[in-house]
């Protein structure tokens, strides 16, 4: 009798383990060894359950593109417009170009290359341009914006307002002529040489 209740009770044991074996084998999707629903990796499967992981956050690429231009001051700077500051390939400077900063530029709009024009013609680059003379640096944000066409031959114009011509390099400038160190200025007006250096910075 007592045989005979083992005997029982191990055949409904192995019934109960066949059932749970073929339970599991529907919910993975089993049977073949690899474990797969549709073709979905073992590790994404917990539990029979279908775990998606998440992807990964992919950081926008930024083009960053760098122009260097050397030029210098002139005895005449006066540095005081309200709205503007700007650098010349020309070579003279009367006391009435309170906006020019620099002369004899080895660059104007027209000269910087073809990749840095349409990158400041993107709405959203940044422009960061450091103005460096006699170990006095200064640093100015701007903006890019659509309409940038950087055609003129010899000057270049940082724009606090957001009037676009030929000569515009950037608009919404941090800084205007007025508003640079005094030092700097200084500097410009002995005639000293300044490296200025722009970087942009595009989505």
């Amino acid at each position: 009798m007592q045989s005979l209740w083992l005997c029982n009770f191990t055949n409904r044991a192995m019934i109960w383990r066949n059932l749970r074996a073929q339970r599991r084998q529907r919910l993975v999707g089993g049977g073949d060894g690899d474990n797969h629903r549709a073709g979905v990796p073992r590790e994404w499967q917990v539990y029979g359950k279908l775990f998606v992981p998440q992807k990964p956050h992919i950081l926008p690429k930024v083009m960053k593109i760098i122009e260097t231009i050397h030029c210098r001051g002139h005895k005449n700077v006066m540095a005081l417009h309200k709205s503007t500051f700007e650098i010349t390939k020309e070579t003279e400077l009367s006391p009435n170009g309170d906006c020019i900063i620099a002369i004899g530029a080895d660059k104007g709009a027209a000269d910087l290359s073809p990749a840095f024009r349409e990158a400041l013609n993107i709405p959203g680059t940044i422009l960061t341009t450091v103005l460096d003379c006699g170990g006095v640096t200064a640093t100015v944000l701007s903006k890019g914006c659509s309409g940038i066409t950087l055609a003129h031959e010899t000057d270049l114009v940082w724009r606090h307002s957001t009037f676009l011509c030929p000569r515009t390099i950037a608009v919404c400038s941090g800084h205007t002529a007025c508003q640079l160190p005094r030092e700097l200025i200084e500097k410009l007006r002995n005639g000293e040489e300044m490296t200025v250096t722009l970087q942009a910075e595009s989505p």
